[in-house]
């Protein structure tokens, strides 16, 4: 009887990213928690509640490597650390890239527009809204609410309400814009020394552990496939830059968190 042969896949990862992936059948799957797992039906919140309190993966586990012929793709998982907060909105405060949260609302209209839109007003008014009815509750009425101008018009003075700000506290910081500012300069300084990450980015995570939620992304379990990724060794250099000496771990998305179907299985 001829001996079984093992189906090889070649692992669709870059020389430079395989060193964060975990190796085969290290028994990490086995304790994987939806959603880093598939599973029947949607993600319930004390699932997601769960997903917090999980530790982020030094090692990417193999399962969510993204097959291109699959029909199936995993959650989005993240390279990077923990985002210094701290850092880098003092780096975009000392670098002049520190970005401000403005009030969305129109400005309140001048008194000179109050005027123009009431003269509009009175002059769109029509006869048949100013006529006379001979009641004295509706001449008492029209005495306390309306002037009459002399030519038997009636001109209504009409108060306009204020709009209330978007945002109650003026000139207040927008934090992940000043945080992406400031990695963005970060990157353009490292770039001059011939280090390029062009997958660089801010991302949220579901992974924070009830602390800070935004991580460095310096590429996802997507991008495996690049030929630009950064090596070890620049990655190392890009965490220098921003003041963090630990190694980047696997964080999941906390949006494209769940495993979602791209293609019919019995479409031909």
């Amino acid at each position: 009887m001829p001996a079984s042969r093992m189906i090889v896949i070649p692992l669709p990862v870059v020389p430079a990213a395989r060193s964060t992936i975990a190796p085969p059948n290290d028994g990490q799957r086995l304790n994987l928690l939806p959603p880093f797992k598939p599973h029947a039906g949607s993600v319930t919140r004390q699932e997601l509640w769960d997903v917090c309190h999980v530790e982020p993966f030094a090692l990417l586990p193999r399962m969510l490597i993204p097959i291109p012929a699959a029909i199936y793709r995993p959650p989005t998982m993240h390279y990077g650390w923990s985002a210094p907060r701290e850092t880098l909105l003092a780096y975009a405060k000392e670098h002049g890239l520190t970005l401000m949260m403005h009030r969305r609302n129109p400005p309140l209209p001048d008194e000179s527009d109050g005027e123009s839109s009431d003269d509009d007003a009175s002059d769109s008014s029509t006869d048949d809204d100013t006529e006379d009815t001979g009641s004295d509750d509706d001449d008492s009425s029209s005495k306390r609410g309306d002037e009459s101008d002399g030519s038997g018009a009636v001109v209504v003075e009409r108060t306009r309400k204020p709009l209330l700000p978007l945002f109650l506290k003026a000139h207040r910081i927008d934090e992940p814009a000043s945080m992406v500012a400031a990695l963005e300069h970060i990157s353009t300084q490292l770039s001059k020394d011939g280090l390029r990450v062009a997958t660089l980015d801010l991302h949220s995570t579901l992974q924070h552990g009830e602390g800070e939620q935004r991580i460095i992304s310096v590429y996802s379990n997507f991008h495996l496939l690049r030929k630009d990724l950064p090596s070890p060794e620049d990655i190392r250099k890009l965490g220098e830059a921003v003041g963090i000496t630990a190694p980047p771990k696997w964080y999941i998305d906390s949006d494209m968190y769940d495993w979602y179907l791209i293609r019919d299985p019995y479409s031909w």
